[in-house]
């Protein structure tokens, strides 16, 4: 007696879902170890960043008090001449109106600096001296001083360095917890960078309690698959 059209339908149906078991038991078998790494590196500071800041007031029109801070540029270029500053870099932002009704507004140029000396005595030497100029370069200009703030040389770079770091000490715990369940690390199933960050804060960083250092931290957290 042959079967009818619908207990072969339901056996090819059995028949699919037999063949697709084996690929799902050995889904649901895998192991995996989570394991979160982090690391501190020190990086030596090589650049000193001021932040000069012009505010002009009480002018007759909004325009000529406009007129005024726009002057920052050549009178910052002809000081820092007169003190034999040789900046790596001088930007210049566009003039902001701070209060119409006051005929206020502001004008700022970053400036940075080569933080020069081949030991952190002579660095910090070189920053003091660095600084004394630069604020009577300030004065001389009429503007609020801000800064010093430090940074690496190569921000990216050292930030690599400290994720690798985070990655090998996520690696050598998940190594301890594999041994542990007499198994073997196997690959890596996903890798999270969720952190990193320096010590210092704000748009051009602060500088740190220590000035002749500076930390960048890093945390990552790892997945890995484990075979027993």
């Amino acid at each position: 007696m042959q079967a009818s059209p619908a207990i072969r339908r339901l056996t090819m149906v059995l028949v699919a879902l037999a063949a697709l078991l084996p690929v799902h038991a050995q889904e649901e078998l895998e192991t995996t170890i989570s394991s979160e790494g982090t690391a501190t590196i020190e990086v030596e500071p090589a650049v000193a960043v001021f932040r000069m800041v012009r505010s002009v007031t009480g002018a007759t029109t909004v325009a000529a008090a406009a007129e005024t801070a726009l002057g920052l540029e050549t009178a910052l270029k002809e000081s820092l001449a007169e003190k034999s500053l040789i900046p790596e870099s001088v930007e210049m932002m566009g003039v902001r109106v701070v209060d119409i009704e006051t005929k206020t507004v502001e004008t700022s140029a970053t400036i940075r600096f080569p933080l020069e000396g081949a030991t952190p005595d002579s660095r910090a030497k070189n920053l003091a001296a660095l600084c004394d100029d630069v604020a009577s370069v300030a004065k001389k200009v009429e503007c609020k001083l801000e800064g010093p703030f430090l940074e690496p040389l190569d921000r990216e770079a050292q930030e690599q360095v400290a994720i690798t770091r985070a990655t090998e000490n996520a690696l050598y715990k998940a190594d301890a917890a594999a041994a542990a369940m007499q198994s073997r690390i196997e690959i890596v199933r996903t890798a999270v960078v969720e952190e990193t960050s320096w010590d210092t804060e704000g748009p051009l960083g602060a500088v740190p309690a220590d000035s002749l250092r500076l930390l960048c931290h890093a945390r990552v957290k790892m997945v890995y698959k484990i075979q027993y």
